[in-house]
């Protein structure tokens, strides 16, 4: 159970207050303290006991007002380069490491929408008068995921080959922060979102992930097992952290 949030000013900041039950684990009560969240837009949330003093959640709040303001200005660092998609005309979409513009094509109100890469462009075939938003964005969606089972199993293949390795099989999810797994069964599974990323960046989540069919941690082991097959893996891995928040456009 939640009770509607509250809204309050608490020294310079606008805050939003959630007042929880606690949650019952094993039939116990679970205690719960305060947790504070700064959302991408920048927007603070303080989550709080049912029971919780006003006057412990403010000080709570004013003690962590450097943390507080150091979230705030990477929220607005990460809008600036990464601005909110609104899926019109225009707009740029990363897709294998390059910036593609967004077109709209008009078809026959009963033919089933559509997206293609034409050249540099992404390409959404679609009703003139069918609304935008949301609707282009699971087109979009599915059409990094189709992009994904395109061209990412040739890229696995051919490591497989280079590693002499043998993974058990191969599947595609959507995570938003995990980029890849290996089970214990050697099951090696993508997020299919990396498409956005270049091709060199891709090599690398592969590499990863084939790797841990042989080393099952993060070792030194593994690492050099890593390097041996991209020399330039931590640079790729950087890359893949810095702009990872481009990618939430296509969160669900």
């Amino acid at each position: 159970m939640k009770l509607e949030s509250l809204q309050l000013q608490i020294g310079s900041f606008d805050v939003t207050l959630e007042r929880r039950a606690p949650r019952l684990v094993f039939g116990r009560r679970r205690r719960e303290g305060l947790r504070l969240t700064v959302a991408r837009d920048g927007s603070l949330k303080v989550a709080a006991p049912l029971r919780a003093p006003l006057k412990l959640i403010e000080e709570f709040v004013l003690s962590h007002a450097d943390w507080i303001a150091v979230e705030k200005e990477k929220a607005r660092l990460r809008a600036e380069q990464n601005p909110v998609k609104c899926f019109v005309a225009g707009e740029k979409f990363r897709l294998f490491g390059l910036e593609r513009e967004l077109i709209f094509e008009p078809i026959d109100p009963r033919a089933r929408p559509r997206v293609e890469l034409v050249e540099n462009y992404i390409v959404v075939y679609r009703s003139a008068n069918e609304s935008q938003g949301d609707s282009t964005r699971a087109l979009i969606a599915k059409f990094y995921d189709r992009q994904a089972r395109l061209h990412l199993p040739e890229r696995v293949e051919h490591f497989v080959r280079a590693m002499q390795v043998k993974p058990s099989g191969l599947s595609f999810r959507c995570q938003k922060t995990r980029w890849g797994s290996c089970s214990n069964q050697g099951h090696i599974s993508l997020n299919w979102k990396i498409v956005f990323a270049p091709e060199k960046v891709i090599d690398y989540l592969v590499v990863h992930e084939l790797s841990h069919l042989v080393h099952a941690n993060h070792s030194a082991d593994f690492w050099s097992m890593v390097k041996k097959h991209d020399p330039d893996y931590l640079s790729h891995r950087r890359w893949l952290r810095d702009h990872q928040s481009e990618t939430e456009f296509l969160d669900r």
